[in-house]
């Protein structure tokens, strides 16, 4: 019977080699075709950048050019006559209404001293039952409206116009009352004509 014996053992094979002669020029040829392509996509990028500076600073420099050539304009320029004209013309009305208005102001005491007079008066002459809303008053007219609590109230407090100097004067003509939507006694006393506009 034969036998066979191995004398190739293990150790004596040749071992495989993680990084071979082709494997490392590649890698390398890798590693320097990125480290390539980044340092021209850098260098793209910061050119592009530089332009965009560069294109700025000439908008910046036209923008201000700008600006000074319309401040010079503006200083430059003189009013027109006819604006110069009609400043004038607004002025000498101005003038003249503020002459007026003081005019009317040193009028305006002597009515309304009638006014507060019939204010005073309305007040001395207070009904419980009476409450005003309105009052339409001029040097030479009066009305007076509001609201009653009953019809007879309206004579009995007019009847106390008669100590008033200002409501005497008045001579009150109509009377009217009626019921508004509330169903509140509302009444109008008046010297006021027929014609009368207030």
């Amino acid at each position: 019977m034969k036998q066979q014996i191995n004398l190739y053992v293990e150790s004596l094979r040749p071992q495989k080699e993680s990084l071979s002669l082709p494997m490392v020029m590649t890698s390398w040829a890798i590693a320097v075709l990125l480290i390539t392509v980044a340092a021209f996509w850098l260098s793209s990028s910061l050119s592009n950048a530089r332009y965009q500076l560069n294109m700025a600073r000439m908008t910046n420099k036209q923008l201000n050019q700008q600006v000074a050539d319309l401040t010079r304009e503006l200083q430059a320029r003189q009013p027109s006559a006819a604006l110069t004209r009609r400043k004038d013309q607004t002025q000498a009305e101005l003038k003249v209404k503020k002459q007026l208005l003081a005019e009317l102001q040193n009028r305006a005491p002597l009515k309304n001293q009638g006014f507060s007079q019939l204010m005073l008066e309305l007040s001395k002459y207070h009904d419980d039952d009476i409450w005003l809303n309105g009052i339409r008053a001029s040097e030479t007219q009066l009305a007076l409206s509001g609201f009653t609590r009953a019809s007879h109230a309206v004579p009995r407090w007019v009847q106390q116009f008669q100590h008033g100097e200002r409501l005497q004067q008045a001579g009150f003509s109509s009377l009217s009352m009626s019921r508004d939507e509330n169903q509140r006694l509302v009444f109008t006393l008046s010297s006021l004509t027929e014609t009368a506009d207030e």
